[in-house]
């Protein structure tokens, strides 16, 4: 089937292509505010630990992966109990709105592959965010296990062609380190000019 592909590539896909194309087929990585946040918080939480409560385990940067589906990453948090697994993943924010796309199919990947690995049945996780201490329940449920083998599929595909996708101008434009390579603004300027010729 070929070599693992980082779970963080499908979350990448997600929230831009392009960026994922940048990033991952390319090699670029384009620093930014909310990405050194976002490494910062991550390396705290990954001091690797476990921790022993009451009827769980609880570890923390735990290596996951699926041979059916050939993806690998790290789960922020693991809890185990006795008839349950729940994945949580951090994220930098506050958590005071609906936990976005990328979020969501990371921890759904990582989900999948701890299934695999224990195999149990995982019907929720946590996106958790540690400024605010607000968690958001994420289901597991079909439509998003669908998109994961479809991000499987495309990001796969990406990898393999090293064809560009088309970008697409959108508010996570904004937020993005990659917004200076894009010029995603001139670039939609160009394009609604080219369809007016």
């Amino acid at each position: 089937m070929g070599e693992f592909l980082p779970i963080s590539s499908l979350s990448a896909y997600e929230y831009c292509p392009y960026s994922c194309f940048l990033s991952f087929v390319c090699g670029e990585d384009k620093e930014n505010f909310y990405k050194i946040e976002g490494r910062i918080l991550h390396r705290k939480v990954h001091q690797r630990f476990k921790m022993l409560r009451e009827s769980s385990v609880i570890m923390t940067g735990v290596y996951v992966f699926s041979k059916r589906k050939c993806i690998s990453g790290i789960v922020d948090m693991v809890i185990i109990g006795f008839d349950k697994v729940i994945p949580v993943e951090f994220k930098r924010g506050k958590g005071n709105r609906i936990a976005n796309t990328t979020s969501t199919v990371q921890l759904a990947a990582q989900s999948i592959c701890l299934e695999e690995m224990l195999n149990c049945h995982i019907d929720y996780g946590y996106v958790y965010y540690p400024q605010t201490q607000v968690k958001k329940l994420i289901e597991l449920n079909e439509k998003l296990r669908r998109r994961i083998d479809e991000l499987i599929i495309k990001v796969r595909d990406l990898f393999e062609t090293r064809n560009p996708p088309d970008f697409l101008f959108s508010n996570r434009c904004v937020k993005c380190g990659f917004k200076n390579i894009c010029l995603p603004e001139v670039s939609l300027k160009l394009k609604n000019k080219a369809l007016t010729i």
